[in-house]
Parts: structure tokens; sequence; C-alpha cells
């Protein structure tokens, strides 16, 4: 078994998918060739069978993309990070439209959530300028980041604006992780592999 392990072609294969895990934790790096080579060992019983079960297993570079791909997915259900797990859903969105659709709302959501939280900062230093406007005739308050509000506007919350501009930024970060976890978890393992779909 050592000495199928050793063989040249078998060291070439798993350097070319070690080239391709570049970036990945070196321990995770090992653990994925280890993972390789005992799968050979275990599939080819003769020196013969070798070059058949490196052609099962595919090309390297796309294995390795492949490895790549699953820690993405796997960052993504466990970080926090937005960025982490959009990175998971811009993966997913190479598969699904439904998946790209998932991470256009994250999107949307972080976007939303980071506009709030600056403007509940901005709004200590420009009081007059920042707020939950109500515009004169219009049904629908606004919220104002960029100037002065239109001549007779009310402004609705004063400096209550802070607080509550501060909590929604945090609800709606939390939400949107939540949400782009629970997308990530739901879809990675539904059809397979995220990099050969099912037909």
């Amino acid at each position: 078994m050592n000495d199928l392990n050793r063989d040249p072609a078998v060291e070439r294969y798993l350097e070319r998918v070690r080239t391709s895990l570049r970036g990945m934790r070196r321990r995770e790096v090992d653990e994925i060739l280890r993972e390789l080579r005992g799968h050979i060992a275990e599939r080819a019983t003769s020196a013969h069978d070798v070059g058949a079960v490196l052609d099962a297993l595919g090309d390297p570079a796309d294995l390795g993309e492949e490895y790549r791909g699953e820690d993405v997915l796997d960052h993504g259900v466990c970080s926090h990070a937005p960025l982490s797990i959009l990175h998971g859903l811009m993966l997913l969105g190479r598969r699904s439209w439904s998946s790209r659709g998932a991470l256009v709302l994250a999107t949307l959501g972080y976007v939303l959530a980071i506009v709030l939280g600056a403007a509940s900062v901005e709004k200590l230093f420009s009081p007059h300028e920042v707020g939950l406007w109500q515009p004169a005739g219009a049904a629908l308050p606004r919220v104002m980041v960029d100037g002065a509000a239109s001549p007779g506007s009310r402004e609705l919350l004063g400096w209550w604006f802070v607080p509550v501009a501060a909590a929604a930024f945090g609800i709606l970060l939390l939400l949107t992780n939540h949400f782009g976890r629970w997308w990530i978890r739901r879809r990675r393992g539904e059809r397979g592999s995220w990099l050969h779909p099912a037909a």
C-alpha cells in the first residue's frame, strides 16, 4: 500500500492538488492530501490501477477548487463575518438563481445596516441634516442622511434617532447573518457538490 502511495503519478497528482489549495490553512491542506492518499491506496490494488483511480478522481485543479469551495462554505456557516457569508453565497450563486437572489438580499441587508449604523453616528455631528423626517405632503417618512430636509418637513425622532438607528443596525446585521448562514446550510448539500451540481 505504501509503495502505491509513493507512485510518481500519485505524487504528481497530489502536488497539483496542493498547488490548487494555496491560500487554505496548512493543517487543512495536509488533512485533505492525507484523505486523498488513503482513498487512492484503498482503491488501487496494484500499480496498474493507479491511473484509473486518478482518472476517477478527476482533474486535480478542479478537485482542489471543489475542496476550496467547501472550505469557503464551512467558514460561511460557522462565521459571523459578513464577508465570509457573502463569499459562501457567491459560490452557491454559481449553481442556482435562487442562491443569487439570496446573495442580493443579504447584500442589501448589509448595506442597509451599514447606512443605519453610519447615520446613527453622523446624527451626533450633523443633527439638522440626519434623521427620520416626514416631508410635507408625503405619506411616508424617510431617513435623511444626505443633507437638510425639504422646507415644511418635520423631524419625527429627534435625538432618539441615534439609539433607534443603532439598534436597527444591530438587529439588521444579526438577521442578515442568520439568513445567510441558514441559506448556506440549506443549499450546500441539497444537490451534492456545489462544483458539480446534479443534472
